[in-house]
This record gives structure tokens, sequence and C-alpha cells, in this order.
């Protein structure tokens, strides 16, 4: 005869929800009428726990029934576990795997730039750079700190300790360092290095950086405002840098090119340059410079509204030849400063037209427009604070003296007639257009150094060690693009079909892989893919390619 309800002992119990995976089994402690529960926790599908014993529910209920019923419910939990799954306890964990960084890894040790240049011991700088490069992947929004912030961490404290040493090294082998890297990849890429191409990246570091403000104060014009230093950086046709100085912010781009190439002539002997660079360095000191020094120079710039006389000419159809799909005309003048006071230098205006880069201009015009247009209030205006300044400054203008912004609707359909035109300034006359054209298409501009760069606790260092450490991103520049240069080279792979370092960043970030493990043994794994990135599949197949070919894989 079924027992009465309160003739029945309290005691852990066990309740079965069948849902659409299978029978769900909870535990929990009855209420004094035994209708319901005070308290109850969730334990499992029956059909999993029979991986610890073949009847689950027989053996639990056997086991709860002395249960206390002081007990709270994790405590419930964990001696259950205890008892029913002893060392078969489940250890789930899920971790990712990026795989694009580890296909690189082996890349770069295999094409070992630096023939295992020790800094120490147990430290070489092949460790170091790379764990650089790991570092930007894994945590993006800071560098330096994942360096300093784990540094309780007996796992990372090794590593602390190798960084510290290579910054220490560095400050003190920096010039010696550069020049064996440099020799080496002169004699490892057979390439040009009396061609070299300019540029400036900026790094942004706190204000309250009293360290480095107090050091650069002691360079002329210096005032602690929110871009601490610029680097200038010389690289040669293959966009592997090999020079870079330090300036203040202060310093404007043009500003930095004279000391920098100063200092590049001085330490490496060069006698003979091509500098190849943007409009930036285009001005009169600049340019003086170069044809004092009996070097030669490119630079170039999207045609923009300029003198009226010079406009007129770029527009006029009159005198434009056509060499390889490329349509020109050249305009020969003497070289002159402020106008007057010629040198007896030529210099050669060639001014470019393609139907190909009038449509990129536009596209890329629309873009910007697109982007502000979307910002709009009922009234087509844009507060100062939601635009990007530095992308859209060209077509648009405050309205009166608000902090808002309108479309100069004036100033688009002025840069729309020069859409496609580019103009080349050289004193080169030696080469065909195309050459000088295809050498200006090599440039390269740094962004990537400013992914190395820890910007937000770079402050936190002596002064030697953020010019260390600034050494070891442009090292690690270095190395990344003197791989890419090797792969490209193995895989015969030209124009547009080349990997670039854009591309190789693309395949560090964002080709991931998910892996399941239970037990610290992987039982399933998921590929992630961000397919939104353009081509990024085909370059990690590139990359497996030349791992294929050196017998890596």
């Amino acid at each position: 005869m079924k027992k009465k309800a309160s003739e029945v002992r309290r005691q852990w119990r066990t309740s079965i929800s069948r849902v659409k995976k299978g029978e769900y089994l909870s535990i929990g402690i009855p209420k004094l009428d035994n209708k319901g529960f005070v308290m109850r926790f969730g334990y499992g599908y029956i059909e999993d726990l029979k991986q610890y014993v073949d009847d689950p529910l027989k053996v639990i209920k056997a086991i709860i029934a002395n249960f206390s019923l002081s007990l709270t419910k994790q405590e419930a939990k964990a001696q259950l576990d205890n008892i029913l799954k002893k060392d078969k306890l489940i250890n789930k964990q899920t971790i990712i795997r990026y795989k694009g960084l580890e296909v690189v890894q082996k890349l770069f040790n295999y094409f070992n730039i630096f023939d295992d240049y020790k800094i120490s011991e147990s430290i070489s700088f092949n460790q170091v750079v790379f764990k650089t490069i790991d570092q930007s992947i894994k945590n993006m929004s800071s560098n330096f700190s994942s360096y300093t912030t784990n540094k309780q961490d007996q796992l990372e404290y090794s590593f602390n300790n190798q960084l510290y040493s290579s910054l220490d090294y560095i400050t003190k082998n920096n010039d010696s360092i550069l020049k064996n890297i440099y020799t080496t990849v002169e004699s490892k890429t057979n390439l040009d290095t009396n061609i070299l191409y300019f540029d400036v990246s900026n790094n942004y570091s706190k204000k309250n950086s009293n360290q480095s403000s107090n050091k650069f104060k002691s360079l002329k014009n210096w005032t602690p405002i929110n871009k601490d230093f610029i680097v200038a950086t010389l690289s040669n046709s293959n966009k592997i840098p090999l020079y870079y100085k330090i300036f203040p912010s202060t310093y404007s781009k043009k500003d930095t090119f004279i000391p920098l190439l100063l200092e590049v002539a001085k330490i490496y002997n060069k006698d003979h340059l091509t500098i190849i660079a943007d409009k930036s360095i285009c001005t009169n000191k600049n340019i003086r410079f170069l044809e004092s020094m009996n070097w030669k120079y490119i630079t170039f710039y999207k045609m923009q509204p300029r003198s009226k006389d010079f406009s007129k000419y770029v527009l006029s159809l009159d005198d434009y030849q056509t060499e390889n799909n490329i349509r020109y005309k050249i305009k020969q003048s003497q070289s002159l400063y402020n106008s007057k006071r010629a040198n007896g230098s030529v210099l050669y205006q060639i001014i470019t037209y393609s139907d190909t880069k009038a449509l990129e201009d536009r596209e890329n015009r629309e873009a910007i427009i697109n982007s502000f247009t979307d910002k709009m209030d009922q009234n087509q205006l844009v507060s100062y604070k939601d635009i990007d300044l530095f992308n859209s400054y060209s077509f648009i203008k405050p309205v009166n003296n608000t902090s808002y912004y309108q479309l100069d609707k004036q100033r688009i359909r002025e840069e729309e007639k020069y859409d496609g035109y580019y103009v080349y300034v050289t004193n080169i006359s030696n080469l065909k257009i195309s050459e000088i054209i295809n050498l200006s298409n090599n440039s390269s501009t740094f962004k990537s150094i400013d992914l190395l760069l820890d910007n937000k606790s770079i402050s936190l260092l002596t002064i030697n060690h953020i010019e260390a450490y600034i050494c070891l991103c442009f090292i690690t520049l270095i190395y990344l693009n003197y791989l890419i240069y090797k792969i490209n080279d193995q895989l015969k792979l030209e124009d547009q079909y080349k990997i670039t370092e854009e591309k190789l960043f693309d395949v560090l970030y964002n080709i991931k892989e998910l892996e399941v493990l239970i037990n610290n043994q992987k039982v399933d794994n998921f590929e992630i893919i961000n397919q939104e990135v353009k081509d990024v599949s085909e370059t990690y197949k590139l990359l497996l390619d030349v791992l294929v070919r050196n017998g890596l894989e």
C-alpha cells in the first residue's frame, strides 16, 4: 500500500524531464508535502551519464539517499561527482588556434634571416621577433601590455625576462644589429638597395608619457602633444624596410626626409641613390638637397585642383601620347627655387591618365561620401564628433562657426574632373614611362608598424626601452617582408597575384580553428575563416603550398 506523504522520509530525490533530446535528470530536495522541490539542480542527460555507470538513475538514487538535507546544490553536486565519476570527471575545453600564425611560424623558422643570431645563450632573435608578431595578433588592443600585465603569471614570466633582456641588448647594439641585418638582406635577396622608398609612420602615445616627453623636449621645437613621435623609414623595391629614424611628432613628414637620408648615406656609405616617395617630400628644400647629392628621385601624386595654368594643361587633350596602353604627356622645365634661382638641373612632370585609375578614384570618393551621408541628420549635417576628418576632409566643409559639417559639392565636382590623372615628378631621363610608373607602384606605406607598436603602454617604459622596442618592431617588419619576398620568389607570383604585407596580416588575423577537448583529448574542431576578408583563403592555400614545397608539412 502506498505511504502517505507525511510518512515518507524527506531526502534528496531525482526527477526526469522528457525533452526532444532525451531524458534529462534533475536532483533536489522535495517540499514537506512532496509536491515540487525546495531546490533543485540539473545534472545531465541519462544517455550521457551512462559513460560512468550502466544504470545511472538507479545508482544516483542510491547515492543521494544518504545526502544530508543541509547540503547546498553546489555541495551536493560536488559529492555526487566525486562518488559517481571519480577519475572519469569530464574536463571540457575549447581552444582557439591561430592556424595562419602557425603556418607563418613554420616558414619563419625555415627562412631564418637571423641565422640563429643570439641575444644571449638562451635567447635568440627568432624567439623574440616571433613573440612580437604573436602578441600583436592575439592581443590586438595592446601589444606590449601583454608582456607587462602578465608579469606575475609564471608561464609568462620567463619570456618577460627575455623581452627586457632583448631591449637592453638592442639599446647597446642598435647600429650593429641593423647593419648585420641589412648585410644579410642585401646578400640573400640580390636586390638593388640603391633604390629606396621613403615613408613615415605615426605612433600615438599618451599625453602623460613623462619620460618620453622629457627626452624629446631636448630636440628642436618639441612639445608633448598626442603624437609623441613619428618613425621615418626607407625600404627597398620588395618593400623590405632597411632604415629608420625616430623624430618628435612636431616634425612634419617633409622635415624628416633630409636627416634620415644624411644618416643613411653616412652609415652605409651610399653615393648613388634613387629615392621614391609621395608628394609630401616635394619641397624646394628637399629637391635641391637631392640634386646637390647628385641623386635621382621620383615623386608622385594624384592630380587635384592646382594652379589654373597647370590644371588647364593637364585636362587639355593636346600632346598626349600612348606607351604600353598608358596615356601620358611630359612637361620639361628647369629646376627652380621659389620660382627662380635655376641650378642647371632639369625636372620632368609626367602626366598620365588611366580609365582603371579613374574608376578606382570614383569608387574611393563615393565610399567616403556615403560614409559621411549615412551620418547626416535631417538638415544634412554631421557633427564633428561623428566624422573621420582624416579621410573625408577633402569633400566636406564646416557650417559657419558651428561644430557641424556638410558636403562641399563644389569641391566634389572639381575633384571629379581629375579622376584617373596622376603626376610623376622626376629628374630621370633614361627610363621608359612605364618603368617610372612601375617603380612608383612599388611604394609602400608601413601601416603594420602601428599594429606592432603599442601606444597604450609604451609610455610605461624607460626612454631607452621605447627606442629599443621601436627597433624591435622595425626588425620584425624586416623579417615579415623578407618572408613575403621569399614566398613570392618561390611561387613566382607577380603583379596583383603577389602576397603583400596586407594579405599576410589578413591570414594571421582571420584563419583560425576552434578545438574542442575532453580530458585533454581532441574530440572535434571547427574551421573559422572570415570570408568577408578578400582573398584570405587563397592566400592561406599559397602559404600551405610553400610548406609542402619545402617539406614542412
